[in-house]
């Protein structure tokens, strides 16, 4: 397989700048996904290395070989399609047969090229169909081999999933990760679904309107995230995010927000509060860091539920405590019902901070990227 630089790339088409200024470094058979809303860049990158467009400016390396002017043809890497792009006139045999034959490859090598990949997905008795006789699962799957059969130094798959319901998304999802570890490849993935990204990714590259805001492990970016958008972009349900500040009270120390005033812990293995006194600043916490209270305690908040999600494993609540809105991620079981008033109790020891002008983080806790796995 093959190892990527991506060396300052940007992309201008005219006055719109796709992508600026990005760095970046795949290594040989690892699974990097590309992860942002649409529009910021992430399939513009992608066809960059494909070679389907140029570079206004910056390299791309594959395998330390400068391939800015080498043709796609010339590339050696295969790209799979949000469209499947099958050939409908063809059956499935000659789908995945085409690019070998017109590379002059010998017909017995095909044929064993062939074989072998509709084995490996589960096609072999599907090829002489044509792509219309097809379900959208198999579809995809041929789209796949197509790419596979070719024995590419790299596969591109932009968004090949979102076609798929979700069922099916979520069987080709693991089906694809369990693919690629067996073909040792090395991939880069397109996508928009933060859920794809972190059970298929040795690393994820987050990028917003065409810049690269972080690359890490998919634990690194849940846990460790660099500034406030990939702290509420990676996430279901996302992060409640709200302004506040750092108050001092002698020895102590309050966190205040618009609608309530939480007590920050003062123990010795707590965090220091001291450098964010009077700073303004954006709370963060995760749905599952909030809780009903069974009982009242100092330091609860009230609010009410506005809407109850059931979603039988768990169950997610919207609940207003005046100006902010903040989502729980409850157990199944937990019985509210809309319009009722509640005590919620944040997890003190779980609050994400970030600076509200720069937007960066401030303050991340330690605790719970140890339990992630992420050495602090």
């Amino acid at each position: 397989m093959a190892n990527i630089r991506i060396v300052g790339v940007s992309k201008r088409f005219g006055n719109v700048v796709a992508v600026r200024d990005i760095h970046l470094s795949v290594d040989d058979r690892s699974f990097v996904t590309l992860l942002g809303p649409s529009g910021c860049g992430k399939s513009t990158l992608l066809n960059m290395i494909a070679g389907l467009e140029d570079p206004s400016n910056g390299e791309i390396y594959i395998d330390d070989l400068l391939i800015n002017k080498v043709p796609p043809s010339f590339r050696n890497v295969a790209m799979v399609f949000q469209s499947y792009a099958l050939y409908p006139h063809m059956s499935l045999r000659d789908n995945l047969s085409f690019a070998l034959k017109i590379r002059g490859v010998a017909k017995q090598d095909i044929e064993s090229k062939v074989e072998r990949v509709s084995w490996m997905l589960g096609i072999h008795e599907l090829l002489d169909r044509k792509p219309k006789e097809l379900s959208g699962g198999q579809r995809q799957r041929v789209a796949l081999g197509r790419a596979i059969v070719r024995d590419p130094k790299v596969f591109l798959l932009d968004e090949p999933l979102s076609n798929l319901d979700a069922a099916l998304r979520l069987q080709m999802r693991a089906e694809l990760k369990l693919l690629f570890d067996t073909l040792k490849a090395t991939v880069i993935y397109v996508t928009h679904d933060q859920a794809e990204a972190m059970t298929m990714s040795d690393k994820i590259a987050v990028l917003k309107d065409g810049e690269l805001q972080q690359v890490g492990t998919p634990l690194e970016i849940y846990f460790k995230p660099v500034n406030r958008f990939v702290a509420g972009f990676v996430g279901s349900p996302t992060m409640n995010l709200s302004p506040c500040r750092v108050a001092v009270d002698g020895p102590r120390f309050h966190l205040r927000t618009t609608d309530f005033e939480l007590t920050l812990p003062a123990s010795p293995t707590s965090r220091s509060w001291a450098p964010f006194a009077g700073r303004e600043l954006i709370m963060g916490i995760r749905p599952e860091h909030l809780a009903l209270a069974p009982d009242a305690g100092e330091g609860d908040v009230r609010g009410t539920c506005m809407v109850v999600e059931r979603l039988g494993s768990d169950t997610q609540l919207l609940v207003k405590t005046g100006a902010n809105v903040y989502t729980l991620d409850l157990p199944g079981s937990a019985t509210v019902r809309t319009g009722q008033n509640l005590r919620i109790r944040f997890d003190l020891d779980a609050l994400y901070l970030f600076d509200a002008e720069s937007e960066r983080a401030l303050s991340t806790p330690e605790h719970l990227a140890s339990a992630g796995g992420i050495c602090p």
